[in-house]
């Protein structure tokens, strides 16, 4: 729901995803539940971050494109979100396996992301999207193409 993650998503997203593909860089990705405040009480944040995770650890081959799928299809902030329905739709769409998808009504990843969300916090993290290169924040612009992959490209010539 953070709208600059977002932006940061539709900038690089095709970069990262491309990078990933060709081992350039191991992705990792930090699902945060810190908006459910601003989606009228459904928890938008921590379902759909829930969905990814489940995703993710089940079917990981499908993840990033699902995460694509949520961010193409970002609610608005202050508003309720996508319903469950509407976030199994995109994972299917996304390719997701069906039995992964009919897990995400068993929230079993909630906890995880509340814990992931509070630890990110604690470590420093004061806002979103954060990057970090080797553990090192990226402090170039990230809502435009190339200042990004030409950190990362820098960083793995190292």
């Amino acid at each position: 729901m953070c709208p600059f993650c977002g932006r940061f998503d539709a900038t690089n997203g095709d970069e990262l995803n491309r990078l990933v593909a060709e081992g350039t860089i191991q992705l990792e990705i930090h699902p945060m539940s810190f908006l459910d405040r601003a989606s009228n009480g459904t928890r938008y944040s921590t379902r759909a971050a829930n969905a990814f995770v489940t995703a993710a650890k089940a079917d990981p081959d499908s993840a990033m494109a699902f995460n694509d799928a949520l961010f193409a299809n970002q609610p608005t902030e202050g508003g309720n979100g996508l319903t469950d329905d509407q976030i199994a739709t995109l994972a299917t769409a996304a390719g997701v396996d069906p039995n992964v998808v009919a897990g995400f009504k068993q929230q079993a990843n909630t906890s995880w992301v509340d814990q992931g969300t509070k630890a990110d916090f604690a470590s420093g993290i004061t806002g979103t999207p954060t990057v970090l290169i080797d553990g090192k924040p990226f402090k170039g612009d990230l809502y435009s193409v190339g200042p990004l992959t030409t950190a990362i490209k820098a960083a793995a010539n190292d």
